[in-house]
């Protein structure tokens, strides 16, 4: 028989003796640990299983790995966790893409059923849930404000320069008086309580009643924008492949979802919702939320990311960024790097682990609730990341080369 019980140099928290155990019986490690803690504490007076570990310490020979070995297993033992990581992040957005095509078909069935109701209880008064879409040919508008104070709005860019606004109306079942209110009439009342207008400068969309629900998906030429403001009160927010100078954009209750934005300034405020923006290429960006994740990837140079109840999901891929600062009192931060990128960084965690694999980096302080590292120590910092959690945990990785990159 070629298997030998040795000390394992690999999974061990002291010296080895129940992980050697678990490679030589198959049982797993940590269900033999807890039965030696019960053990120990049923025989604390006499410590017979104190003095039979310290024993089996001496007399059980340690594995015969070199220290490089422990390290490259170790560090598989990180990659497969970050490839758990990031398939567990493929499907946290490919959860969301399905729940918001669940709702919107569980709101089209709904909207279905409410008129089979209708038509059955008052023949001949259902209707189909009014909508319209306008056009203005040849803008030349490069400023954009949005404020709705019900309804989701959805921004879309293309190669004409065209202006499109769909819009969609609901009302508010409470609202009985606007709901009889005729289709023509429904659109009366949508224009006297709506501002919609169009300059050579400007388009301003504004709903600001929140009895009517309005939902408008905006068909924009691509061009870049001085300055595009977008606010909702009860509502989700979806744009892709805008350019803005200047962004500003605020949701009291929903999601903010982006992928390909470019632009100078970028900000995100959200007080309940989670906002995700993927492959931006953005130099100053700025989300807050107080209850949701934040997720960012991209070519960046400073970010602001932080949530109050959530996690973040910080990814850069250029390594000319300048500097990231990522709060997440109540969650996790997650965060990978280019292994180019010449940054110091600050990580600090109050109950729980900084989980650290940057190959090249230099450790200067590794205390309970602090970690200061170099990336790159032989070369002069080009930017810096400070990252803080209070009861969760900090993991910083290495971007892997067959990352997607922002092009």
């Amino acid at each position: 028989m070629d298997k030998k019980l040795r000390r394992s140099r690999v999974d061990r928290k002291i010296g080895g003796v129940f992980g050697g155990i678990s490679e030589y019986t198959g049982v797993d490690a940590t269900i033999l640990r807890l039965i030696f803690i019960v053990v120990a504490i049923f025989t604390m007076k006499t410590g017979i299983a104190i003095i039979a570990y310290i024993i089996a310490l001496f007399v059980i020979p340690s594995e015969n790995m070199t220290n490089e070995e422990v390290l490259d297993h170790h560090r598989k033992r990180v990659d497969e966790k970050r490839r758990r990581m990031e398939a567990r992040r493929n499907r946290q957005y490919d959860r969301i893409d399905r729940h918001q095509e669940a709702h919107t078909k569980h709101k089209m069935q709904h909207e279905r059923a409410r008129a089979q109701h209708a038509e059955r209880n008052h023949p001949g008064k259902t209707r189909p849930r009014p909508s319209r879409e306008f056009s203005f040919d040849a803008t030349t508008f490069r400023g954009l404000k949005v404020q709705v104070a019900t309804g989701d709005v959805t921004l879309r860019v293309w190669e004409k320069e065209d202006l499109k606004v769909r819009v969609g109306l609901a009302v508010h079942e409470k609202a009985r008086s606007i709901r009889q209110l005729s289709e023509d009439k429904l659109w009366d009342y949508f224009f006297s309580q709506t501002m919609l207008e169009i300059t050579p400068e400007q388009f301003i969309f504004e709903s600001k009643n929140d009895v009517l629900k309005t939902d408008i998906v905006l068909t924009v030429p691509k061009r870049l924008y001085e300055q595009m403001k977008i606010q909702l009160l009860n509502g989700n927010l979806k744009f892709d492949d805008v350019a803005a100078e200047d962004t500003l954009l605020k949701v009291h209750h929903g999601d903010v979802r982006s992928t390909g934005a470019s632009g100078k300034f970028l900000s995100t405020e959200v007080l309940d919702g989670e906002i995700f923006f993927r492959r931006v290429n953005v130099e100053n960006i700025d989300l807050s939320t107080q209850k949701g994740d934040v997720a960012v990837s991209g070519n960046l140079l400073t970010t602001v990311a932080k949530t109050a109840k959530g996690d973040v999901d910080y990814i850069v891929y250029n390594d000319t960024a300048t500097a990231a600062d990522l709060k997440a009192p109540n969650g996790d931060i997650r965060i990978q790097i280019p292994a180019s990128w010449n940054v110091d960084g600050t990580l600090g965690t109050r109950r729980e682990k900084i989980y650290f694999d940057l190959k090249n980096a230099k450790v200067w302080d590794n205390s309970n609730q602090t970690f200061v590292f170099t990336q790159n120590a032989e070369e002069i910092s080009t930017g810096t990341i400070q990252a803080s959690v209070n009861t969760g945990i900090i993991k910083v990785t290495e971007l892997e080369e067959t990352q997607e990159e922002v092009k």
